[in-house]
């Protein structure tokens, strides 16, 4: 088969001055035009034209005004003349309407009077971070993908070890889930294939637990298959103005938010998702929030210079994450903040310059902290602070803090055996590492 008509194979630029389907419908009237471009004389012009496959002799090549399918890039925004859309909703849903596909933004200044919500099987891609800016004209607006959840369903459910059935009880499957939600069982999201009553259900992969009963389950219909790429939020006039919630199999990258007036990024139960290379910058709350996500990476984050927390992790259920390579520096209000959830990882991530502890911890078990530096924090670098348990903390560089370099805090909320192995602990003005929490396994560290 041939190749498609696509603009790539007529060699257009994103600044020609013809439209993408301007150019498809000049090649398909020259091509309806030729009589010796069909294989029978009796053949309708217009017939050929809205099939979805042009057939000849020697080949076929599709027609993309029909098979959408053949479009690599749906739909195109930026200024009017220039592109296909001038506004990135509409672009958004455009694609969305044909079953999803790719939004390519041009670099530029694009001012919203409306929310930006993004559906499910769409990748929003900008030319460049530096260049697309989302202005959010210090109004109450912003950029959000969200699904929804029930986070207890009614009654208990029974799993069995290689098994995609379901069993509940006083449960109403039939009420509360639809075919393709997901059911939330401990860490994980299983993926409905079929109701069969209200007490049945059927998964479409079978669970590889073991078998168990009498469990609680949340019921998640998320936002799929979604990208976000190289752009940014700027000039916001309410809370967290890029917002990702109730997200499956999707990936943020290269997203920036900036001089907001409150909270800048908000990720919230994101599974099996990946968050590379995302800054928030001046804003006037929490840089990053990251509640309850499981099984995700977060690698390469940057929360700098706001007025609040620089990074905070939190939620109960917040399992299996992976923070990687992230940096939260001169924030008013500390580093990162780490409260609750367990079985995460936290590996090579700096808190420098902060105006409260470089890390501070509480409610944390199973979890690991390792090759971070915190200096020059007004507070503690490291602090855990109650009802951390279990957790590892090794080879971390702590220096001219404030306060403590380490601090394990003991009493009634006690600090449980933790590991603190082979970190350098130096220069802090109350002292390198202070340790009242019970049964802590020290050793190897570098204090003098």
């Amino acid at each position: 088969m041939a190749n498609p008509i696509t603009w790539y194979l007529q060699a257009r630029t994103i600044d020609d001055d013809q439209s993408i389907l301007e150019a498809i419908d000049a090649k398909i009237l020259t091509h309806n035009q030729d009589p010796s471009g069909h294989g029978q004389s009796s053949e309708s012009l217009w017939e050929h034209r809205v099939q979805p496959l042009l057939d000849h002799i020697n080949y076929s090549i599709y027609n993309v005004k029909t098979a959408f399918q053949a479009r690599t890039v749906k739909a195109f925004v930026g200024e009017a003349g220039v592109s296909e859309y001038g506004d990135i909703q509409s672009a958004i849903d455009y694609v969305s309407l044909h079953g999803g596909g790719r939004v390519f933004i041009q670099n530029g200044t694009y001012v919203l009077t409306a929310n930006i919500v993004i559906p499910s099987n769409v990748k929003l891609e900008g030319e460049s971070m530096e260049g697309v800016l989302i202005d959010c004209n210090a109004g109450a607006f912003g950029v959000s993908c969200q699904g929804s959840a029930t986070e207890a369903g009614d009654g208990t459910i029974t799993v069995t070890k290689d098994s995609a059935t379901i069993e509940g009880a006083g449960t109403d499957f039939e009420a509360q889930v639809e075919v393709d939600d997901f059911i939330r069982i401990d860490d994980q999201w299983y993926q409905v294939a079929s109701i069969t009553d209200g007490d049945t259900l059927v998964l479409r992969t079978t669970y590889r637990g073991y078998t168990r009963a009498g469990l609680s389950y949340g019921v998640i219909t998320p936002k799929q298959n979604v990208d976000f790429d190289s752009i940014t939020v700027t000039n916001a006039g309410a809370a967290w103005p890029l917002k990702f919630s109730y997200l499956h199999n999707s990936h943020i990258k290269r997203a920036r938010v900036m001089n907001g007036s409150s909270g800048g990024m908000y990720f919230n139960y994101l599974s099996d998702c990946s968050v590379r290379d995302c800054y928030s910058e001046n804003n006037g709350g929490y840089g990053i929030l990251i509640n309850s996500c499981q099984s995700t990476y977060f690698i390469g984050l940057s929360a700098n210079s706001n007025d609040q927390l620089g990074i905070q992790i939190q939620g109960s259920q917040t399992s299996g994450i992976f923070v990687l390579n992230s940096n939260a520096d001169h924030n008013d209000w500390g580093g990162f903040k780490i409260i609750g959830g367990e079985k995460a990882t936290y590996l090579g991530c700096t808190a420098i310059g902060n105006d409260d502890a470089g890390f501070n911890l509480t409610g944390v078990d199973y979890c690991n902290l390792s090759n971070c530096f915190a200096e020059k924090n007004n507070g503690d670098g490291i602090l855990l602070d109650n009802n951390v348990d279990y957790c590892r903390f090794m080879t971390n560089t702590l220096l001219d803090n404030a306060d403590w370099g380490m601090q394990i805090n003991g009493g009634a909320s006690s600090n449980d055996k933790n590991v603190v192995v082979g970190n350098v602990i130096l220069g802090n003005s109350n002292g390198q590492l202070n340790d009242l929490g019970t049964a802590t396994d020290k050793g190897h560290n570098i204090v003098a």
